[in-house]
């Protein structure tokens, strides 16, 4: 089961720290045929974050964890959309 995710900085293959905790508990995510579905709108984020993200989407990832990957189970580069 994933139980939490986290925004990172960092570039594809490299590992960095969890700037934005998305606040998520067991139970938030709904996960359907390989696709993860959560919505949060109450997470506290710096706005130099959120800027620098903005910016260069490239140089962060989305990190879902769970029970039996307590490191990671799902890592994902974002961009712009």
């Amino acid at each position: 089961m994933i139980n939490i995710g986290h925004i990172h900085e960092g570039a594809a293959g490299v590992n960095g720290g969890v700037k934005i905790d998305s606040t998520l508990k067991a139970g938030d995510i709904a996960l359907t045929g390989g696709a993860v579905t959560f919505s949060r709108t109450n997470s506290n984020a710096d706005p130099a974050v959120i800027t620098a993200i903005m910016a260069n989407p490239a140089g962060w990832y989305v990190n879902f964890h769970s029970t039996l990957h307590a490191g990671g189970v799902i890592r994902g580069q974002l961009t712009k959309g």
